[in-house]
């Protein structure tokens, strides 16, 4: 391992072109940022959107807006469809949409207290903690020497755990 030379794989210029982050509500897949169904790296993009939507409970149809198949307008409830048949199938399937989540949840505000949504959005990124996970704090709560350290360690665990 001494001889090889790490440093181009490391330092390697090129980024997708297709992209996600968790900290954009709304994202454009359009253009030369659609959704290539054929290519392997841009179905799993889709998959995290998927994922993505889901985990704050709103559906495709929701927060893919726009949503057209090889340049055709269309209207479709399952868009993961279309990457399983992308796969099996020699016509293309280029998916080009605007992926927006924040005109769904100001949708779902005005029927909800926006105090609501923000706690369930919260709620839903918290890790749940199991029977075996809390048996294993035991002894670190234990070990702990008084109530202001027991306070401070339910604060922690209660940021990232749903007790």
């Amino acid at each position: 391992l001494e001889y090889i030379d790490f440093e181009g794989f490391r330092d390697d210029g090129r980024k997708p072109v297709v992209s996600f982050s968790y900290g954009q509500g709304s994202m454009d897949y359009r253009g030369k940022h659609a959704i290539d169904c054929k290519n392997a790296y841009h179905r799993c993009i889709l998959r995290l959107l998927l994922r993505f939507a889901d985990s704050i409970r709103l559906t495709p149809k929701q927060v893919f807006l726009d949503l057209k198949l090889n340049g055709a307008k269309c209207n479709i409830v399952k868009v993961e469809d279309y990457a399983a048949l992308a796969s099996k199938s020699q016509k293309p399937y280029v998916l080009e949409f605007v992926f927006s989540v924040d005109q769904a949840l100001v949708k779902e505000c005005k029927e909800l207290e926006a105090l609501d949504v923000l706690g369930r959005w919260h709620q839903d990124r918290r890790v749940p903690c199991s029977r075996e996970r809390f048996v294993r704090l035991i002894p670190s709560w234990n070990s702990l020497s008084g109530p202001a350290q027991r306070r401070a360690f339910l604060r922690a665990l209660g940021r990232s755990f749903s007790l």
